[in-house]
Protein backbone atom coordinates (compact mmCIF):
# COMPACT_ATOMS: atom_id res chain seq x y z
CA UNK A 1 0.00 0.00 0.00
CA UNK A 2 1.46 3.13 -1.03
CA UNK A 3 0.92 6.57 1.06
CA UNK A 4 -0.27 9.79 -0.48
CA UNK A 5 2.01 12.73 -0.64
CA UNK A 6 0.46 15.61 1.44
CA UNK A 7 0.98 19.08 0.21
CA UNK A 8 0.73 22.69 2.29
CA UNK A 9 -0.65 24.92 0.33
CA UNK A 10 0.98 28.52 1.97
CA UNK A 11 0.15 32.16 0.68
CA UNK A 12 2.78 34.12 0.11
CA UNK A 13 2.36 38.29 0.07
CA UNK A 14 5.12 39.61 -2.29
CA UNK A 15 5.86 43.48 -2.40
CA UNK A 16 8.34 45.50 -4.28
CA UNK A 17 10.69 47.87 -2.52
CA UNK A 18 13.00 50.30 -4.79
CA UNK A 19 14.83 47.45 -7.17
CA UNK A 20 14.08 44.66 -5.05
CA UNK A 21 11.42 41.99 -3.90
CA UNK A 22 10.25 40.97 -0.95
CA UNK A 23 7.79 37.66 0.41
CA UNK A 24 6.51 37.06 3.28
CA UNK A 25 3.68 34.30 4.41
CA UNK A 26 1.32 35.59 7.05
CA UNK A 27 1.05 32.24 8.68
CA UNK A 28 4.74 31.65 9.26
CA UNK A 29 6.08 34.63 11.67
CA UNK A 30 9.16 36.17 10.82
CA UNK A 31 9.66 34.43 7.81
CA UNK A 32 10.84 37.15 5.43
CA UNK A 33 12.94 36.89 2.39
CA UNK A 34 13.96 39.05 -0.50
CA UNK A 35 14.91 38.74 -4.45
CA UNK A 36 16.12 40.51 -7.54
CA UNK A 37 13.04 38.92 -9.30
CA UNK A 38 9.44 37.51 -8.18
CA UNK A 39 11.02 34.65 -9.55
CA UNK A 40 14.17 34.22 -6.89
CA UNK A 41 11.81 35.77 -4.25
CA UNK A 42 9.25 32.94 -4.35
CA UNK A 43 12.62 30.13 -4.76
CA UNK A 44 13.68 31.58 -1.59
CA UNK A 45 10.44 31.40 0.79
CA UNK A 46 10.61 28.27 -0.81
CA UNK A 47 13.91 27.42 1.36
CA UNK A 48 13.05 29.15 3.62
CA UNK A 49 9.86 27.43 4.53
CA UNK A 50 11.28 23.99 3.92
CA UNK A 51 13.96 25.20 6.96
CA UNK A 52 10.95 26.13 9.29
CA UNK A 53 8.89 22.88 8.61
CA UNK A 54 12.54 21.37 9.34
CA UNK A 55 12.65 23.68 12.68
CA UNK A 56 8.84 23.30 13.60
CA UNK A 57 9.55 19.06 13.52
CA UNK A 58 12.83 19.18 14.88
CA UNK A 59 10.84 21.21 18.00
CA UNK A 60 7.24 19.17 18.22
CA UNK A 61 5.92 22.27 17.43
CA UNK A 62 2.38 22.01 15.24
CA UNK A 63 1.83 23.46 11.77
CA UNK A 64 0.03 26.53 11.73
CA UNK A 65 -2.89 25.32 9.27
CA UNK A 66 -5.58 28.04 8.87
CA UNK A 67 -6.62 30.50 5.95
CA UNK A 68 -2.76 31.17 4.91
CA UNK A 69 -1.72 27.36 5.18
CA UNK A 70 -3.71 24.69 4.35
CA UNK A 71 -3.31 20.83 3.71
CA UNK A 72 -3.67 19.59 0.00
CA UNK A 73 -3.69 15.62 -0.41
CA UNK A 74 -2.31 16.27 -4.02
CA UNK A 75 0.20 18.61 -5.80
CA UNK A 76 -1.58 21.30 -7.09
CA UNK A 77 -0.98 22.91 -10.80
CA UNK A 78 1.12 26.05 -10.34
CA UNK A 79 -0.19 29.47 -10.58
CA UNK A 80 1.05 31.27 -13.67
CA UNK A 81 2.90 34.45 -12.27
CA UNK A 82 1.05 37.85 -13.39
CA UNK A 83 2.33 38.94 -16.25
CA UNK A 84 3.08 42.52 -14.91
CA UNK A 85 3.03 43.00 -11.45
CA UNK A 86 3.68 46.73 -10.36
CA UNK A 87 4.00 46.93 -6.28
CA UNK A 88 2.17 43.98 -4.50
CA UNK A 89 1.01 39.93 -5.75
CA UNK A 90 -0.09 37.33 -4.10
CA UNK A 91 0.77 33.93 -4.48
CA UNK A 92 -0.49 30.10 -3.08
CA UNK A 93 2.85 28.52 -3.03
CA UNK A 94 2.92 24.66 -3.05
CA UNK A 95 5.21 23.21 -0.37
CA UNK A 96 6.18 19.37 0.45
CA UNK A 97 3.93 18.88 3.58
CA UNK A 98 6.60 16.95 6.31
CA UNK A 99 4.43 14.56 8.31
CA UNK A 100 3.66 15.65 12.05
CA UNK A 101 1.15 17.30 14.11
CA UNK A 102 -1.54 20.12 13.37
CA UNK A 103 -2.45 23.05 15.54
Amino acid sequence: MSSAKLYLLVTVIIERDDDKWFGHCPAFSGLLMDGKTIDETLQRVRDGLDVYLESLERHGDPLPIGKDCAILLHEPKPEPLPKAVKKRTTRRLPVPCPAFATA
